[in-house]
């Protein structure tokens, strides 16, 4: 189903190989880095929105799940924003969008 292994020995080195997965490193590293700097959301400035792509004379909005204290209670409401500008082009966003990963696991299931 699956091969493990072959017995067919390699000619070459996988350099453009080696190569994405540096790239994809180097982008999550930097996406780790801020976020925990508290910087805008990377997801949010390089990964690809339709609305952006789609319009791009139009503001995009994101809606955010928000947690909020009423008396004794606490509920979640859904709160819009505008969504953080664009750092390339819109359509650049379709190619900028496969570096990004949604986490360590996401990130080592791809690599």
């Amino acid at each position: 189903m699956i091969p493990l292994r072959d017995n067919i020995p390699s000619r070459t080195t996988p350099f453009v190989n080696y190569g994405v997965i540096a790239v994809c490193t180097i982008a999550f590293l930097g996406q780790l880095s801020a976020s925990r700097r508290g910087d805008v959301d990377p997801v949010e400035r390089y990964g690809m929105i339709p609305g952006r792509v789609l319009n791009p004379d139009v503001q995009v909005k994101i809606q955010e799940p928000v947690i909020v204290r009423t008396g004794s209670r606490y509920v979640r409401e859904i709160r819009e924003r505008p969504a953080a500008p664009s750092a390339v082009a819109p359509a650049l966003t379709l190619l900028t969008c496969i570096f990004l990963h949604g986490g360590w696991m996401h990130f080592l299931g791809n690599m």
